[in-house]
């Protein structure tokens, strides 16, 4: 499954993981998946990475009779591990890889909303890198999805839709630009999940 990012599964390095894949002698199948393009986790994305598995599992022509295996990659891959734990893919999934995959919601947020990464022991000092902007545009979509009644979703739709034209076209600074703004003008929202 591909993660978050505008190729979608026409991005280079999932197509040269698939490519590797099946030159061992595995079928891949690579759903495209709309939302994922548009840096937009829905509960959709679950279910159509839970009917592609159906769809690959049911198919002994591509699974061999045998369950299947499933990677997500980012994003997808935490949405692939759910997908794995529904009643339909009941004895039907061999395995689940999250390559890359995001555990820890709270410190993910705190990254995305400081550039502080954790350290991965004690007594190491944290590392600052700023956070790529659609990780921006992920928060920034789901916080609009979420926050419908507040008087500030249209500005933050508006942010999200100017990050996601700034990410297109590679306009970093323009990007680093917004994402202050935001974090400054949307009444503190973002930042308080910072200090979750």
């Amino acid at each position: 499954m591909s993660g978050v990012h505008p190729d979608g599964i026409d991005e280079p390095r999932l197509m040269d993981l698939a490519r590797d894949l099946s030159a061992t002698g595995v079928n891949v199948v690579t759903p495209d998946i709309p939302e994922l393009m548009q840096y937009r986790l829905t509960a959709r994305v679950t279910d159509m990475i839970e009917h592609a598995a159906v769809w690959l599992a049911a198919r002994p022509d591509l699974s061999g009779g045998r369950r299947v295996g499933m990677i997500g990659v980012s994003f997808s891959g935490g949405l692939s591990v759910v997908a794995a734990g529904r009643d339909s893919l009941r004895n039907r999934v061999a395995y689940v890889l999250s390559f890359g995959g995001h555990g820890n919601l709270p410190r993910v947020l705190r990254y995305y909303c400081t550039g502080v990464e954790p350290t991965p022991g004690r007594g190491l000092p944290a590392a600052t890198r700023p956070p790529h902007d659609y990780a921006l545009a992920v928060l920034l979509h789901q916080a609009a999805d979420r926050e419908r009644r507040l008087a500030g979703q249209q500005k933050v739709q508006r942010a999200a839709q100017a990050v996601d034209v700034a990410a297109d076209v590679h306009a970093v600074g323009v990007a680093r630009l917004l994402r202050r703004e935001v974090v400054r003008g949307a009444d503190d929202r973002l930042a308080r999940v910072a200090r979750l």
